[in-house]
């Protein structure tokens, strides 16, 4: 529904930084080089059918920027579920040093990357106001990384933040970042082993089909050589 009605779009330009102006010329573009060659096709191919298909083609050229926009949003979305992880593990290790959440946050701005970076900075912006809520200052920074263990983490770092520490929970909460640590590793290693596999079957496709050709040439090689 998000590919057809495109209900995201206004967001999306706005996260990304790019001009609605830029968008729609894009677009213009892209749709322009996708009639031009199916033009081509059809001046190559003369059939009235085809005819048929300019509207499908202009219609998928549109399209196109608004996918690259979904892949983006994709590909940032995965980016900080890997990224959470490791800005828990900084902020933990700072936390003993630092004594507080609030000093701990900031302290940890210097070992992260964006774009968790950028959004800890808001994040550390909003708790200075005092007329924000600092739960939904929390919050806002788990809606950002949007996984249910941002939810109750940083759920728990409002209750350090505004309780302070309770060394029983603070063991639990270690705990809990090192199986998501955990996780998220063995996650990006059987990625990276299921591309590996998806870019080796058509080799290993392409060698059998070769070997099967070839012996089938040996064959009917031998064949004709015999004495009928």
């Amino acid at each position: 529904m998000d590919f057809l009605l495109e209900k995201n779009k206004k967001s999306y330009l706005e996260h990304f930084n790019i001009s609605t102006g830029y968008f729609i010329g894009r677009r213009i573009v892209i749709s322009l080089i996708f009639l031009i060659l199916y033009g081509l096709i059809i001046w190559m191919y003369p059939n009235p059918k085809l005819f048929l298909g300019i509207p499908i083609v202009a219609y998928l050229g549109y399209k196109i920027p608004y996918i690259e926009l979904l892949r983006m949003k994709k590909h940032e979305d995965i980016v900080k579920e890997y990224m959470f992880p490791n800005f828990l593990r900084y902020f933990l290790a700072l936390l003993e040093t630092q004594g507080n959440v609030y000093q701990t946050l900031r302290a940890t701005i210097d070992y992260v990357d964006d774009p968790i970076k950028t959004e800890l900075i808001n994040l550390i912006e909003k708790l200075d106001d005092s007329s924000l809520n600092s739960r939904d200052a929390f919050m806002d920074f788990a809606d950002f990384i949007g996984t249910s263990d941002a939810y109750l983490i940083m759920g728990v770092l409002h209750e350090f933040n505004e309780e302070g520490i309770v060394k029983k929970e603070l063991d639990e909460l270690d705990e809990h970042v090192s199986r998501l640590q955990e996780n998220k590793t063995n996650e990006i290693i059987e990625a990276r082993v299921n591309s590996l596999s998806k870019h080796a079957d058509p080799i290993l496709a392409g060698s059998l089909a070769y070997v099967i050709a070839y012996t089938i040439i040996l064959i009917v090689a031998y064949m004709s050589d015999l004495p009928i």
